[in-house]
C-alpha cells in the first residue's frame, strides 16, 4: 500500500463506547501501513484493523491492544523499533499527549499529502474523486487567535490547557505554538486565576472552560462553567481584566441565557475588509487572520461577475463585507447577535444598500427555490454538521455559481453530491489548514449550473 494515503476499507458497526473485546491487553508486532483520517497510523494484522496513534507509515512498532474503536482496536503502549522515512521530531514537547494537535510527528511532505487526501477520500466515497484539489494552503505557527482552554484541579493543583487525546484530562500547559503571543501570555494569570476562583466557590472538580479571543480591539474572554459566579468571583475577574488590560469579560453559565458580561472596557471587534464589526459575546470567528483571508480569496475569484448574492450561514459577516464589494448581498444567519452586529457595522459603514441581513434557522427553514430566484451566486459556510436541507433546495434553485466554504470533508461530500445531483458541476477546490496539526481541514470549492 502506499505510503502517506488512506486505506479504503468497508464501514463496519461502531460497537458500544468502552465495549471491551477478547484481544484487548494482546500484544503485537506490526508496521504500519497508512495514516487515517484521525491522524493514526493504520496496521491490518490477521484481518483485524488497529489503530497506532503519532505513528507513520514504515514505523516497525510493538503494542497492547486496547479497546474496541471505529470498526477496529486502538493501540497502546507502542514502541517504535524502527522509524518511517516521513517521521520527524515535533516541535512542541506536548505532542502525542495534548490532543490540540495529531500530526506533528509528520513530515512536511507527508502532512500536506495526507490533508488532501482526507478530502479526497471522502469526496470519493460520494462518487466524486475526479474533482480538482489545489495545493494546500497553510497558515503560520502563532496564528491561532482564538482558543478554548479547559482548566480542572486535581490534588490541590490547578491545570490549564487542552485536553489530552480521546481523554477528559486536561494537559497542563505554559502556552501553545500555534496560539497567537497574547493569548499564550494568559496562560499562567489564567490558573492562577482559576486558583483563585476555587477558593471564591467555584467548583473545579469538573473542567471549566475559557474561549480566548484576540481581537483587532484587545482580548476578549467568555468563561463557561454550570454556575453563576458569586461577588467575590465577579471582583476577582474584574480585578483580572484590569491588571491583563482585557476588553471584555464575560460569564456563560449554561442556563440558555447566553453569556453575561462581568465587565467591559471597551469593544472588541474585528475588521473586516475595512469595515469594523463588533464581536458578539461568543460569536463564531474564523480560527486565524490568515485563514479568514485565505478563505476570502478562494470565495471571491469563484463569484467574480456576480450580479446578486445570497450568502447562507454569514455569522457576524467575515465574507459579507469582501462580497459587498462585488455585488449586493442578502447575509442569513441564525445567530441574531451576530446578524445585529453585521446590520450595525453596515449602516456605519454607509452599505446598508449593499447588504441586507436576516435571522433565520437555515437547518430548519432553508432558503426554497421560489426565494433563491433573486439570486444568481449564493455562497454557504454551515457548521460541521452541513447544510443537506438547505443543499437539497439549492439543487432545485436557478443560481448560475454556487461556492461551499467547509471545516467538515464529510459533510461536504454529502452536500455536493445533493448539488451534483441537481445538475450543478463541482469545479476545483482549495484545501485551506486554518487548525494546523489536527485532524480538520477547510475548504472551498465551486459550482457552476449544467
Amino acid at each position: 500500500m502506499k505510503q502517506g494515503t488512506f486505506a479504503s476499507r468497508p464501514r463496519k458497526r461502531r460497537p458500544k463506547k468502552g465495549a471491551k473485546s477478547p484481544q484487548d491487553g494482546r500484544k503485537i508486532d506490526a508496521e504500519v501501513e497508512t495514516i487515517g483520517g484521525q491522524g493514526d497510523g493504520l496496521v491490518h494484522l490477521d484481518g483485524a484493523l488497529y489503530f497506532a496513534p503519532d505513528t507513520v507509515p514504515g514505523d516497525r512498532i510493538t503494542a497492547r491492544v486496547g479497546a474496541a474503536r471505529g470498526g477496529g482496536h486502538v493501540l497502546e503502549d507502542i514502541v517504535r523499533h524502527e522509524d518511517g522515512p516521513t517521521r520527524i521530531r515535533p516541535f512542541c514537547g506536548h505532542a502525542g499527549a495534548c490532543g490540540g494537535c495529531v500530526a506533528q510527528h509528520m513530515s512536511d511532505a507527508a502532512y500536506r499529502l495526507w490533508k488532501v487526501e482526507r478530502i479526497g477520500e471522502a469526496l470519493t466515497r460520494r462518487g466524486l474523486g475526479d474533482v480538482e484539489i489545489e495545493p494546500l494552503v497553510t497558515t503560520p505557527l502563532g496564528a491561532r487567535r482564538r482558543l478554548t482552554l479547559s482548566a480542572v484541579r486535581r490534588g490541590g493543583k490547578v491545570s490549564l490547557g487542552f485536553n489530552a487525546r480521546r481523554a477528559h484530562r486536561v494537559v497542563d500547559l505554559e502556552g501553545c505554538p500555534l496560539a497567537a503571543p497574547a493569548l499564550c501570555a494568559l496562560f499562567a494569570p489564567l490558573r492562577d486565576l482559576f486558583a483563585a476562583l476555587a477558593r471564591e466557590g467555584l467548583a473545579l472538580d469538573k473542567a471549566v472552560q475559557v474561549l480566548l479571543t484576540a481581537c483587532d480591539g484587545g482580548l476578549d474572554a467568555v468563561f463557561r462553567a454550570s454556575c453563576a459566579p458569586n461577588l467575590n468571583m465577579r471582583q476577582r475577574l474584574v480585578d483580572f481584566a484590569a491588571r491583563f488590560d482585557l476588553a471584555r469579560v464575560s460569564w456563560d453559565n449554561a442556563d440558555g441565557a447566553g453569556p453575561e458580561a462581568i465587565v467591559v472596557h471597551r469593544e472588541p471587534y474585528m475588521t473586516f475588509a475595512g469595515t469594523r464589526v463588533a464581536l458578539p459575546q461568543g460569536g463564531f470567528l474564523q480560527a486565524s487572520a490568515e485563514g479568514e483571508r485565505a478563505i476570502t480569496a478562494a470565495i471571491a475569484r469563484r463569484v467574480g461577475g456576480a450580479a446578486r448574492i445570497a450568502e447562507l450561514y454569514c455569522g457576524m459577516g467575515s465574507f459579507t463585507f469582501a462580497l459587498a464589494q462585488i455585488a449586493p448581498v442578502f447575509a442569513v444567519e441564525g445567530f441574531a447577535p451576530a446578524v445585529r452586529a453585521l446590520e450595525r457595522a453596515a449602516g456605519r459603514a454607509g452599505l446598508g444598500g449593499m447588504i441586507r441581513a436576516e435571522v433565520r434557522d437555515l437547518d430548519r427553514a432553508p432558503l426554497d427555490a421560489r426565494e433563491l430566484k433573486r439570486f444568481d451566486t449564493v455562497v454557504f459556510d454551515p457548521p460541521r454538521a452541513g447544510a443537506a436541507a438547505q443543499a437539497a433546495a439549492l439543487a432545485h434553485g436557478a443560481a448560475r455559481t454556487i461556492v461551499a466554504v467547509s471545516c467538515n470533508p464529510a459533510t461536504f461530500a454529502r452536500d455536493a453530491r445533493i448539488l451534483v445531483d441537481g445538475g450543478y458541476a463541482l469545479q476545483s477546490l482549495t484545501p485551506i489548514d486554518q487548525f494546523a496539526y489536527s485532524a480538520h481541514v477547510e475548504l472551498v470549492a465551486g459550482f457552476a449550473k449544467k
